[in-house]
């Protein structure tokens, strides 16, 4: 896979869906991503994950709620630049 760089990522439409916590799950055809939302004490970062299904699996969740189709830009903007995870590796 080629470095990500998350100004690509920006404008890719994503189902939305939250997790409960802080996490909302992001899907989009070719790549899963999990976003800390400062709403909930997040810290505006994301990870890659593994999709949907698998990922409620690795949390012990059963199910999020959806919140729709929308761009991390669009979810992100009240909150200052999007970062990767603190542990993120390229």
């Amino acid at each position: 896979m080629s470095k990500l760089n998350i100004e690509d990522l920006m404008d890719i439409p994503f189902q939305v869906t939250w997790l409960w916590t802080d996490k909302f799950h992001l899907e989009s055809k070719d790549i899963s991503l999990v976003w800390s939302s400062p709403d909930y004490n997040g810290d505006n970062s994301i990870e890659v994950v593994v999709g949907y299904g698998a990922y409620l699996k690795l949390i012990d969740v059963a199910f999020g709620r959806d919140k729709g189709i929308k761009t991390l830009h669009q979810i992100s903007k009240p909150y200052g630049p999007v970062h990767w995870k603190e542990n993120h590796v390229e």
